[in-house]
């Protein structure tokens, strides 16, 4: 399958992370999946044609998905950038300006379109 869209997919519990992957998959992107800091920063210098990382802010081990976000806007300033979290309220302000966030959880259909939204930055 040829896709047009390729997604960072990051996140330590591994139930939302197949749920997660299966929605965008199903929504046409392709899914590069991560489960911690240090495997989603080798994954950016893996898969240069990734345009959008979806990230949860708690991760397990050393590194966060926001110390993630400053790597992916220092690498790769081209990069939407979607937050995702149910515990942790980043301030909006000291975010990338393409960075959005959303509260966990998140309906399928909307993450999916902030996705093709984050994607259409490019």
């Amino acid at each position: 399958m040829n896709h047009a869209l390729t997604v960072l997919l990051v996140e330590d519990d591994p139930i939302i992370l197949d749920a997660t992957a299966e929605t965008l998959s199903d929504g046409g992107c392709e899914i590069v999946s991560a489960t911690t800091y240090a495997e989603a920063v080798r994954a950016l210098d893996d898969v240069p044609h990734a345009t959008v990382l979806v990230t949860d802010i708690v991760l397990d081990g050393s590194g966060s998905g926001l110390d993630l976000v400053r790597e992916v806007d220092a690498q790769r300033p081209d990069m939407g950038i979607i937050i995702l979290s149910g515990e942790v309220r980043p301030e909006l302000e000291s975010l990338p300006r393409r960075a959005m966030f959303c509260t966990k959880p998140c309906a399928p259909g909307a993450l999916l379109s902030l996705v093709q939204d984050c994607h259409a930055w490019q």
